[in-house]
């Protein structure tokens, strides 16, 4: 497998949180399936040459997929790359997403979409252009182009949103909607159109799953810290919260996160 990160064009640093290209050629045997965990982000894959990218899981099927988007907002993915497989990898930073998409994100939060119900007005001819291209760094800077034009015909300026949402994230999800709302001066049932509108969950859903986001941030990059210590620090009432949580975002306990093998969070 071979992997590497790419510098993200000026315009685009303030929304984009990571550009990759992954090749898993060479890989020997099937993929195992990884469960990626809800982080709030918005990422796109981009098919490179003539064979799908993945295989999903969902709704009891197997989907197999091209190029596509994932919206895990407050639910866990789990996801198989298929051999033989190469896409370019683009992480949208949290709450960033909806600058580069007409519709509204709750029509795709915690769903797979594919790249076309995205961009249905993107000529067919795009993914042309890209496989002519020789070099995986063009590739990037094409897909960076694109982006920038989506940017600039789609950007949608709410300072209510940015604002109320700059504070979940400074306060690590440990904020009362009340307080929220009238900190930006606007109803709380406002408040919510615009969450939904720009995230896909309420403002009290969002603000759950990054306080959670951060335990897990603690539970992963500090290993001698107690559960119990992550616990309060992170805004828990108690263990029992936390763990209850855990299992509801991950579908394991912390232990049972801490060994598992194939999970990215």
């Amino acid at each position: 497998m071979q992997s590497q990160l790419y510098d993200i064009a000026e315009e685009l640093q303030p929304y984009l949180q990571r550009i990759g290209y992954t090749d898993l050629s060479g890989y020997q045997g099937l993929h195992p399936f990884i469960r990626f965990l809800p982080d709030t982000c918005v990422e796109l894959f981009i098919k490179l040459g003539k064979n799908p990218v993945a295989i999903i899981k969902q709704n009891q099927e197997y989907l197999i997929l091209d190029s596509f988007v994932t919206y895990r907002m407050n639910e866990v993915l789990d996801l198989q790359f298929l051999p033989e497989a190469a896409c370019i990898t683009i992480q949208f930073k949290p709450g960033a997403a909806h600058h580069f998409f007409k519709a509204p994100m709750e029509q795709f939060a915690n769903h797979i979409s594919q790249f076309q119900a995205l961009w249905p007005n993107v000529k067919n001819d795009l993914f042309d252009q890209l496989d002519v291209l020789p070099f995986i760094d063009q590739k990037v800077n094409f897909i960076q182009e694109f982006l920038t034009i989506e940017l600039r015909r789609h950007f949608k300026d709410n300072e209510d949103f940015q604002t109320a949402h700059a504070q979940i994230i400074t306060q690590r999800g440990n904020v009362q909607i009340k307080s929220l709302a009238a900190g930006v001066k606007i109803s709380q049932r406002q408040l919510a159109r615009n969450f939904h509108y720009f995230t896909g969950l309420s403002p009290k859903a969002y603000a759950r799953v990054s306080r959670f986001i951060t335990s897990l941030a603690e539970l992963k990059n500090s290993p001698g810290k107690s559960l119990t210590d992550i616990t309060y620090e992170t805004g828990f009432y108690d263990q029992a919260h936390f763990i209850n949580d855990c299992k509801s975002y991950t579908g394991y306990t912390p232990g049972e996160l801490l060994d598992a093998k194939y999970v990215i969070y």
